[in-house]
């Protein structure tokens, strides 16, 4: 009996010590969340080694945006469009963020009829040794602008390790690929905004 014990115990703390994930979320204490009816995402910044992290990270965020709320996405055409009124070329991400001031924001979000504007960056997307396995890593920061004053509604991190799932030694809820994480990390966040 006690040796049952034990072994449940060994399992329950191996199900506590899976795929490492740290999620963080901050939410204006006068947002509305549910308000928001139009948004337009804007192609996170790449901050990691893979050229194409930011384009790969930024439509699986939005398709789990488009399964997990009600809220209706702003056409990439649509914001290019609206990005060359203001002035905005829609080259590199990183600098397009940082060319959005207050001004353009209000500008942008009347041309396009949104309420906020997502933003994100992708801080790690990469591959992993552990021994002589490797495993995905993805660290993703995404937040919500206020078109009206620029301010921050919700803003949420999420750093996520695949790997073995909960019971190693049976290959249970394993992610073995940028892909896979790509899609629970978006989902992940997406479901901190609704909250």
């Amino acid at each position: 009996m006690k040796l049952i014990r034990c072994y449940m115990f060994v399992i329950i703390l191996i199900s506590l010590c899976g795929c490492g994930s740290t999620l963080r979320v901050y939410l204006h204490p006068q947002t509305d969340i549910g308000g928001l009816k139009k948004v337009a995402v804007i192609p996170f910044s790449n901050l990691s080694a893979d050229h194409f992290a930011g384009e790969r990270v930024t439509n699986a965020f939005i398709t789990e945006l488009l399964i997990k709320t009600n809220v209706e996405i702003v056409d990439e055409g649509e914001l290019s469009k609206g990005l060359k009124d203001v002035g905005i070329d829609l080259g590199s991400a990183s600098n397009l963020q940082k060319s959005l001031d207050v001004d353009k924001l209000q500008k942008l979000g009347k041309s396009l009829g949104v309420h906020g504007i997502v933003m994100g960056s992708v801080d790690q997307y990469d591959m992993a040794r552990i021994g002589t396995e490797s495993y995905p890593v993805i660290t993703l920061t995404v937040r919500l602008v206020d078109v009206e004053t620029g301010g921050i509604m919700w803003m949420s991190s999420c750093s996520k390790k695949g790997g073995p799932g909960s019971i190693p030694f049976i290959s249970a809820g394993e992610v073995y690929t940028l892909s896979e994480l790509t899609q629970k990390v978006s989902r992940q966040i997406v479901s901190s905004l609704e909250e």
